[in-house]
């Protein structure tokens, strides 16, 4: 028996009342900028911040003993690294258009290991110890300052999300938080000088990955917000 050949011609033609409501939800929807050119929208705070606090603190006294490569060339790196992070994380905004699991996976690993590295580093060039007595004092200071330098950029990258559609929301905000918390280490690097461990793991990585869980748990909150009607 021969399938019925279904054209759009043979259809049951649609309801008045659903054809009107059908028309009347119809919007102009702006597009999206590619990726790259939405993850620029991310810089310009983490330069202003670098700016600001600059004028507020100084740069750090060991840049000389850094050198150019070592403070200006891993702030730099570290900056294009946290922005190809934003261009994987935005990707995920866009349905299809999202890399397979373990190239972002080593994308997000490639990245905070240069971080770790720069801060390995910089401890071997320049092994500098908070002051005695202020030790808490200057972790809860770096980790304030990064937080505060990161939660915008944050904020923004999930409010770049939130105008697509990802398809792993909890993933693309994972993301986001780690290319904010890279982003903020990478202008208060140069301006905090201590490189001991005990001092950059938890006040330096430690908002990154505070940042990374932040992400992930506002991309899964934001796509259960999302009106019923993207979903």
């Amino acid at each position: 028996m021969m399938e019925r050949e279904m054209t759009h011609e043979n259809d049951a033609p649609l309801p008045e009342s659903l054809r009107r409501a059908v028309l009347a939800d119809l919007k102009p929807v702006k597009p999206l900028l590619p990726p790259f050119q939405r993850a620029a929208f991310l810089v310009p705070w983490t330069l202003i911040a670098l700016a600001t606090f600059w004028g507020k603190f100084g740069f750090r006294p060991d840049l000389p003993q850094l050198g150019l490569l070592l403070a200006w060339g891993f702030s730099v790196a570290q900056l294009l690294l946290a922005l190809m992070v934003a261009v994987s994380s935005l990707r995920e905004a866009t349905p299809g258009s999202g890399l397979p699991r373990t190239t972002l996976w080593a994308c997000a690993l490639g990245a905070l290991g240069f971080h770790l590295a720069g801060l390995a580093l910089a401890f071997r060039q320049s092994p500098f110890p908070s002051p005695p007595g202020l030790a808490s004092a200057e972790l809860n200071a770096c980790m304030y300052y990064e937080f505060l330098i990161g939660a915008p950029i944050l904020l923004l990258a999930l409010a770049l999300l939130r105008r697509g559609l990802p398809f792993r929301p909890a993933t693309a905000g994972a993301l986001a938080g780690l290319a904010a918390g890279l982003l903020a280490d990478s202008s208060w690097r140069l301006i905090c000088p201590f490189t001991f461990p005990s001092h950059v793991l938890p006040s330096h990585t430690g908002p990154i990955v505070g940042m990374v869980i932040l992400g992930a748990a506002f991309g899964a909150l934001l796509a259960r917000l999302r009106p019923a009607t993207t979903r």
